[in-house]
């Protein structure tokens, strides 16, 4: 968490020194993204940033928790509640491609998380971002095995791990898939939406399908 001093900030400053650490994390992993960058960047004295934060890993995983919760609060607020899991799902991963293509900073700092070359000084990368939405998915998962959404041979823990694992990727499935470009959206602040809903709404089918192949087999 970061100190006391950074929360006293006025909310524009603490909104600066937020978007631009992401957009350096965004740009490069955590290994190549120093501190001093952005420092630089946002004109603060380095010793003043040490007020605010211990060190780069703080600061790091503050961001990582800072765009978990923008996600997740977002998708609570857009997925339509559905009484089966799968319609439930379907509408969870169409929420959080709405999210991913309308916050291409956040979406794009994310993808750089999922593809750190290593884990962040003891950190496992996964876990740093499945935090709530993974919990979410886990309690998603107990309440279909209670009510025969799935299969009775299905273990509860390997389901959450790979649908919060395909969960988690999707997006990352269509910014290669249809070359979005997030990086060059991230670096002009411009992002007129680049892939249309239908589009979206396909791939989400497809994606819904063939979780629900593998964990309703046998049980029709």
């Amino acid at each position: 968490m970061p100190k006391k001093t950074f929360f006293n900030l006025p909310s524009q400053k603490q909104n600066f020194i937020i978007e631009t650490s992401l957009r350096k994390f965004a740009s490069l992993n955590y290994t190549a993204a120093s501190l001093s960058q952005i420092v630089k960047e946002t004109g603060i004295a380095k010793g003043s940033m040490y007020q605010y934060f211990e060190d780069k890993k703080e600061l790091y995983i503050y961001l990582v928790n800072y765009a978990n919760d923008m996600k997740f609060d977002f998708i609570s607020e857009e997925a339509e509640p559905q009484d089966e899991f799968f319609a439930f799902y379907r509408e969870l991963i169409r929420a959080g491609s709405l999210f991913d293509l309308t916050h291409p900073l956040i979406s794009r700092f994310q993808l750089n998380v999922m593809q750190q070359p290593a884990a962040i000084e003891g950190e496992n990368n996964s876990e740093l971002l499945s935090n709530r939405l993974g919990e979410f998915i886990e309690n998603l998962i107990h309440t279909a095995k209670e009510h025969n959404h799935i299969a009775d041979y299905i273990d509860p823990g390997m389901a959450t791990f790979v649908v919060n694992l395909q969960t988690m990727n999707f997006f990352k499935y269509l910014n290669e898939k249809y070359n979005l470009a997030l990086e060059k959206n991230v670096e002009n602040r411009e992002y007129p939406l680049p892939l249309p809903m239908e589009t979206v709404e396909m791939e989400v089918d497809n994606l819904v399908k063939l979780v629900e192949v593998g964990l309703r087999w046998h049980n029709n």
